[in-house]
């Protein structure tokens, strides 16, 4: 452990690794118990060492209660050298707050097709990224979804999964997304719970007939 895994073996508990023929192929942190620790710089440490080049899987929290306000800096650290081999990327946490700077997910993971995010908003305006097909995004409130959502550059973007903690909003609810441009290419949608009378019949109508999948109960 100490050989392949460095300065990272004395947390190897704190750590679940899959490993197969390249190495480490997928980690998960799960942990809800106290426990004092910088999670971003030891979940960095971790994807460095060499038996973890070929990382395809990051998962991460939820985290316990001491780690709050950690959210944030957790992916900047981890996201501060590009990671193109990882191609699924899945951030949660409890902290309802805490916010997710969508610019950083572009620059650190480059590659990624899967990313999945519960978190309490986003910083930045929209989300662009060149290479993600599938996106789940469970954020605080719906203005926050739309905040990362319209305007956004997804030209990849086939399978959609949006909720949100609070519902209130002013005006149709979500309904400027379905004139953005990502939104024509997508093939499963499920927005359960979160479309008012209007955009519902508009999604119905105007693209429900090109969705393999979509679920708006």
């Amino acid at each position: 452990t100490a050989s392949l895994l460095g300065p990272v073996a004395e947390y190897v508990k704190l750590l679940d690794f899959t490993w197969d023929g390249t190495g480490i192929s997928a980690i998960r942190v799960e942990r809800t118990a106290p426990y004092e620790l910088e999670w971003g710089r030891v979940i960095a440490l971790a994807l460095d060492r060499p038996c973890a080049a070929f990382c395809r899987a990051l998962s991460v929290g939820p985290l316990p209660q001491s780690a709050r306000g950690q959210f944030e800096d957790l992916l900047a650290i981890v996201g501060a050298r590009s990671r193109p081999a990882l191609r699924m990327l899945e951030m949660r946490t409890s902290e309802s707050r805490s916010a997710i700077d969508l610019a950083t997910i572009a620059l650190g993971f480059p590659q990624l097709a899967v990313l999945t995010l519960s978190a309490g908003g986003s910083r930045s305006t929209a989300l662009h990224h060149p290479t993600i097909e599938a996106l789940n995004l469970h954020l605080f409130s719906l203005n926050a979804l739309e905040r990362a959502l319209v305007d956004a550059a997804l030209p990849r973007l086939r399978r959609l999964t949006l909720g949100a903690e609070h519902l209130q909003t002013v005006g149709a609810p979500l309904g400027n997304l379905v004139h953005q441009p990502w939104f024509a290419q997508l093939e499963e949608l499920d927005a359960s719970g979160l479309l008012g009378p209007r955009a519902r019949e508009i999604l119905v109508h105007a693209y429900g007939d090109r969705l393999a999948h979509l679920r708006l109960t």
